[in-house]
């Protein structure tokens, strides 16, 4: 076939994909981190400042070591009153998205630093408690956030190693070496990274499967959905049978009746025609209750279907060829309408009779100007193309 592939058309009849995912069940996308209850920070934040309170009271009085108490009471105040400020200011059962987690949480983590720094710096033996608001955060927060918090807490160590005030003893305290100090920044450091690492990787790979399982959960209830409809259109389908039946045996001996010129003859028989349809839908709901019983169609290029409908056609000495009509304004779309096996069978018998009839040439002309629907027919009686005569068909 000669010409050029046009970007419109026809609709042709094929078998649709059926079944929950080709109806367009999309693999659900994972939910957003940091999707947390504000109940839940609040709560770990109570308990740790209890647990900085009841340290700092064994410390000084305990144990009577000598304690920045002004500024240690300070620090722990400050994270008490933001969060009895947060409790207060939204409702407990609230979620925070990733940005406010991760500032809730780097607040906790400038808080600490600042305790450390006045009870010691590293050397201090709650110095890992550093790593428990990067733990929380490696299980709730997104990958960006999560690099954030370790470069906040490893930039912190680094500071507590260099800038600290001494460690509260009896009497002078203990000077260690700069070896132990340079050993604790790296354990600390490297412990960072582990923990945020691996702590997101496992909590990710939750996420992932709780998210399938999700998927497959629904897949399952749209499956018991299409089983259900199918049940329904068989019951269906059993139910209309019998009123079926006796409107076609009514229509059918309304049409013994009817004489053949009588003007009722012509509504009697589409009404027999029409039950006669309807007991075949109601048979396919049957059999497959799930199924499409309207014809189904697909898009296929309007050159590929005359080709189909005219490749039988063809015979030595005759030359078949394919022209496009122009598309733009005023000219409509290459668009044949719906057309199914019948429609494609009774183009094929049209181009049979042209290709009959015709001694040379057969140029087939798609809509155009001046023939908006329907493809031209031109007999060509020579190589030159002379016409011999014209036929505009659907």
């Amino acid at each position: 076939m000669a010409g050029r592939a046009p970007t419109d058309s026809l609709n042709v009849a094929s078998t649709p994909a059926t079944g929950p995912i080709a109806q367009g069940a999309a693999r659900p996308s994972l939910p957003p981190r940091g999707g947390v209850r504000l109940r839940t920070l609040v709560l770990i934040r109570w308990a740790a400042v209890a647990g900085q309170l009841f340290t700092a009271a064994v410390v000084h009085w305990g144990l009577n070591f000598t304690l920045p108490v002004l500024a240690v009471s300070g620090a722990i105040a400050l994270s008490a009153l933001l969060n009895l400020t947060v409790s207060l200011g939204r409702p407990a059962s609230a979620r925070i998205d990733d940005r406010e987690a991760t500032i809730f949480l780097a607040f906790d983590i400038l808080q600490l630093a600042v305790l450390l720094y006045l009870t010691g710096g590293l050397i201090n033996p709650f110095s890992l408690l550093l790593l428990a608001p990067v733990a929380i955060g490696a299980t709730i927060l997104s990958l960006t956030s999560n690099v954030a918090l370790s470069l906040l807490t490893i930039i912190s160590i680094g500071l507590l190693g260099l800038f600290h005030q001494p460690l509260p003893w009896r009497g002078p305290p203990p000077e260690l070496p700069e070896i132990y100090q340079a050993g604790a920044w790296a354990g600390l450091t490297l412990t960072t990274l582990l923990v945020t690492l691996y702590g997101w990787r496992l909590a990710e790979e939750q996420r992932q499967m709780s998210a399938a399982l999700a998927a497959a959960q629904g897949a399952l209830e749209r499956e018991q959905r299409m089983s259900a409809l199918g049940a329904l259109a068989a019951a269906a389908a059993h139910e209309l049978g019998s009123p079926l039946s006796t409107i076609a045996v009514v229509a059918k001996e309304m049409l013994r009746e009817v004489e053949t010129d009588d003007p009722l003859r012509e509504d009697v028989e589409l009404l027999s025609a029409e039950s006669d349809r309807c007991r075949a839908i109601l048979a396919r709901l049957s059999v497959d209750p799930t199924g499409d019983v309207s014809d189904a169609y697909t898009l296929v290029p309007l050159p590929a279907l005359i080709e189909a409908a005219a490749q039988h056609s063809e015979r030595d000495g005759i030359a078949i060829t394919f022209k496009s009509g122009p598309v733009g304004e005023g000219v409509d779309a290459l668009d044949g309408g719906l057309v199914g096996g019948r429609g494609l069978r009774r183009r094929a018998r049209l181009f049979a009779g042209a290709a009959r009839r015709t001694r040379h040439a057969l140029h087939l002309d798609a809509p155009g100007r001046g023939r908006p629907h329907g493809i031209g027919c031109v007999h060509r009686q020579d190589a030159i193309g002379t016409n011999r005569g014209h036929r505009d068909f659907r």
